[in-house]
């Protein structure tokens, strides 16, 4: 990737976008049978998904001999289950991209246009779609969440990239894109946040802009931060925990 184009990093979140929610509720329906139709009660159901697993491992180091087999069991049992609803998430957002049901919010995209340089611009994406952010203009992405053409690709929240359920080949992969995101985010003047949230679910993020505004910061580089958001105050204070400060900040809200 040539990172001596960049210039400008834009961070999107599901915020961006239109009927960013929509596969994951119907993938939900089809996996448990509930309606669902807020993206905090989805967050919910997949986190919850993505600890039992978690549970159940460090339960068996931990249980007494005559429940070894039943957390075995139990592990498996939710692992298989967690395999089974990122397949029926990738397959609900492979339709989704066939019916071009996700689409960019057009006027905040055309705000957004007149301050970033496209040419040097790279998309770090929390979203597991990108085919909808080729109509901002620039050509680099990074998919950190992974993206809907492998299933067992799929960050799900709360997860991360040394994830146990990760194979070590997907944890090295993973582990490669948040450091290209962070090289981006150190070499740019300009960081615009859209549509991203910055919450305990998604965790990993956080390491990102630590990173990178702790070398900025470091060598006394000034920068500008930009947040599009419908609640901007609430996302610069939780920015200014993770070393913003060095930052000149504007916001919009939309």
């Amino acid at each position: 990737m040539n990172y001596l184009k960049v210039n400008h990093t834009v961070l999107i979140g599901s915020g961006a976008l239109e009927n960013a929610w929509a596969p994951v509720y119907r993938a939900i329906q089809r996996a448990s049978g509930h309606i669902v139709n807020d993206p905090e009660t989805a967050n919910l159901f997949m986190a919850s998904l993505v600890f039992r697993p978690r549970y159940h491992r460090d339960y068996l180091e931990k249980c007494r001999p005559h429940e070894i087999e039943i957390q075995r069991n139990q592990l498996q049992k939710t692992t298989v289950k967690l395999r089974d609803f990122k397949r029926i998430l990738a397959e609900e957002l492979r339709r989704s991209t066939v019916d071009k049901e996700i689409i960019l919010r057009s006027q905040q995209a055309d705000i957004i246009r007149k301050y970033i340089d496209i040419d040097h611009t790279m998309i770090v994406t929390t979203n597991w779609n990108t085919y909808e952010l080729e109509a901002l203009g620039p050509r680099l992405f990074l998919a950190i969440h992974g993206n809907l053409l492998k299933s067992d690709a799929i960050y799900l929240p709360s997860e991360t990239s040394v994830d146990f359920s990760l194979t070590r080949d997907q944890s090295v992969y993973s582990g490669a894109i948040h450091c290209e995101a962070i090289l981006a985010l150190q070499k740019s003047s300009l960081i615009v946040f859209w549509g991203l949230g910055i919450n305990a679910l998604d965790i990993e993020v956080t390491i990102l802009l630590t990173e990178a505004f702790k070398t900025k910061n470091k060598i006394g580089e000034k920068y500008k931060v930009m947040i599009f958001d419908k609640e901007p105050d609430k996302i610069e204070a939780r920015l200014e925990l993770f070393g913003v400060n060095g930052a000149s900040i504007e916001k919009v809200k939309v």
